[in-house]
């Protein structure tokens, strides 16, 4: 598993977007689409211009082209918001050398009490599927919760069965819930369904009727 896992890294200067993506064969990696589609610079405050993401993987540095993003939306009260909860990004790099690991989707998804193991570019470690959660607005679908407390730089990490070790979703974000923080992930009926749709525009349209210009790197 964790040799599936890559690091990933875009921007420039003081201006720098770190997280991970998982290796699906054939070059091609998904990650979360806040990483490498532009909103993290623009909430910040940094624009640098177009950038390439550079995939960190097998002892290699290599460029990669953003081929897919999700549809991301800022709402005020709310924040960063994707539709269909499709917080991810697909990212495809030359093949290099032989066939390098990659990590196949599991057959169904993630069930309240699952054990899973959670694997990004600082740590391998074991948590409990808590249970799905929804936005508040229908359109944002929702995310699959996890027990554990997540790190910068983890977003787009990969969420493995534990027994076996089939892909179950992607990190997207971190929550307070009561108190308690929570990791929210993208399950793997998401990632297919993200993967078979068309690329997404450039202009991302909210429900309410606001719209917001996402940068694309």
């Amino acid at each position: 598993m964790a040799q599936t896992v890559a690091t990933l890294r875009i921007g420039r200067g003081d201006c720098v977007s770190t997280g991970a993506a998982v290796h699906l064969g054939q070059g091609r990696f998904l990650t979360a689409s806040h990483v490498v589609d532009g909103t993290q610079p623009m909430l910040r405050g940094c624009l640098t211009g177009p950038a390439q993401p550079i995939v960190s993987f097998q002892g290699r540095d290599v460029p990669a082209q953003v081929t897919h993003t999700g549809f991301a939306a800022f709402e005020p009260g709310f924040g960063l918001r994707y539709l269909g909860g499709q917080d991810i990004a697909l990212l495809q790099r030359p093949v290099l050398g032989d066939a390098p690991p990659a990590a196949p989707l599991c057959a169904s998804g993630p069930v309240p009490g699952q054990w899973v193991l959670v694997v990004t570019p600082l740590r391998m470690t074991a948590s409990r599927v808590l249970g799905e959660m929804r936005e508040s607005a229908p359109a944002y679908g929702g995310y699959t919760e996890l027990a554990m407390r997540l790190e910068p730089g983890e977003s787009g990490g990969g969420v493995f069965d534990a027994v076996g070790h089939c892909l179950l979703g992607l990190v997207a974000h971190r929550e307070d819930v009561g108190g308690r923080q929570r990791t929210r992930i993208v399950e793997v009926a998401a990632l297919r369904r993200f993967m078979a749709a068309e690329p997404a525009p450039v202009l991302a349209r909210a429900p309410q009727g606001t719209a917001q210009r996402v940068p694309q790197p």
